[in-house]
């Protein structure tokens, strides 16, 4: 820290901090979770016309840079701006299996299970899993979706 050379590191909620910034939010900004979000097409159509810059500065990266603004968190706050407060709770779980206590697999996917408002699961490097643990996760979305 106090390095003149340091740049902060790309993250999913820094670039949700630089959407809130361009449009002006000082303090506080509105976080979103790792789902979908509905996106009205022309609000965010007519921003990139009348911001092109902003637009073309974005997509110069080759990767996710920390100057980045992220696109459903820029179309959130166009929305919060235009007076828009339809607020719906987060519907999800996380699951980031890596290196967790023994029953955190089986706990994650009870809550999927039992709470009904629950429709997406986000699953977070699985990849660096044991293949027992993949296999939990993958067997259950698996038989989700009908495939054994």
């Amino acid at each position: 820290l106090g390095s003149k050379n340091y740049k902060p590191r790309a993250s999913f909620h820094l670039g949700q901090w630089q959407s809130a910034a361009l449009l002006g939010f000082k303090t506080r900004y509105f976080t979103t979770s790792h789902t979908p979000h509905a996106v009205e097409k022309s609000v965010i159509e007519r921003f990139f016309k009348e911001n092109i810059d902003s637009y073309l500065e974005n997509i110069s990266f080759r990767f996710r840079n920390y100057k980045q603004f992220t696109f459903i968190s820029l179309s959130n706050h166009l929305q919060l701006k235009s007076g828009n407060r339809n607020i719906a709770k987060p519907d999800v779980v996380y699951l980031q299996p890596f290196n967790r206590g023994k029953n955190y697999i089986d706990k994650k996917l009870k809550v999927c299970e039992q709470k009904e408002n629950i429709r997406y699961l986000c699953v977070q490097s699985l990849d660096l899993c044991d293949k027992k643990e993949q296999d939990k996760v993958l067997d259950w979305m698996g038989s989700l979706i009908g495939i054994d």
